[in-house]
């Protein structure tokens, strides 16, 4: 019994058709010849691929439910007019409880192992503070590794004000050559970069693509930065120093 995981868009629910009323009603929806249905007979684009490219006729639509919340379908179909029985859509029905229950236990599991990630940075940065009490580029350094390794980023510079310059003092995944236009290049807080935008707010600032910004993009596509992060190190409120994170791929950091 071939399977198909078909895509819904609750804007499109208003059309009371088989493939988008699940959307709405949150139960099970059968379609017993997609041929014959209102949105295969109107031209519908995703019903029309359905019968002409993989040749469904019956079609069941089952929704994965997470407190009411639509997080997924699973659907099966046939390529005959033959509809499920009841004990199928059942058994099928059972299924998706039970992929909602696996999906819920993988996500509580990865947010321990979060935790338990950032919990031993911390401990990490902790002590080599401890063990570097005047080895001030020791704890920056591990601090921009930290940093990259826990939030997935490909580079993380760090950068500490002097004189209302911000001057480059660490970094994790640049080239040498990069570290040293870095060294050579401090800025002011200004719309010109992601790092002088989070220390002008005094808040983080993250742009999702940093090539689709005119103001950032020819320092992006040089740098080969997508997503990237700023967080302003702030003491009593004033900018004191300003965290970046870069990623090659268009990848939004989360909360």
């Amino acid at each position: 019994m071939p399977s198909l995981f078909l895509p819904l868009n609750e804007n499109r629910t208003n059309r009371h058709v088989g493939f988008y009323a699940i959307a709405k009603t949150r139960q099970p929806v059968q379609v017993s010849d997609l041929r014959a249905d209102p949105s295969y007979v109107e031209g519908d684009p995703l019903p029309v691929a359905g019968v002409e490219i993989a040749g469904i006729r019956t079609v069941l639509l089952v929704p994965m439910l997470k407190e009411n919340e639509l997080i997924g379908v699973i659907a099966i179909y046939r390529r005959e007019v033959r509809p499920f029985t009841d004990e199928q859509i059942a058994l099928v029905t059972n299924f998706a409880s039970q992929a909602v229950i696996a999906i819920e236990n993988t996500r509580l599991l990865d947010e321990l192992r979060q935790s338990l990630e950032q919990q031993t940075a911390t401990a990490d940065v902790l002590k080599v503070i401890s063990r570097s009490t005047f080895d001030l580029q020791t704890v920056l350094d591990t601090l921009v590794e930290s940093a990259a390794r826990l939030c997935h980023a490909d580079r993380v510079s760090l950068r500490l004000a002097k004189d209302s310059l911000f001057h480059h003092v660490a970094s994790y995944g640049y080239t040498h050559e990069h570290r040293e236009l870095m060294r050579s290049q401090p800025f002011k807080a200004g719309r010109e970069s992601t790092a002088g935008r989070a220390v002008f707010e005094r808040a983080p600032v993250q742009i999702l693509d940093a090539m689709a910004d005119p103001e950032l993009a020819a320092r992006a596509r040089s740098a080969g930065a997508r997503t990237t992060l700023g967080v302003p190190l702030l003491r009593e409120g004033i900018p004191v120093g300003v965290l970046t994170l870069q990623r090659r791929i268009v990848q939004a950091f989360t909360d």
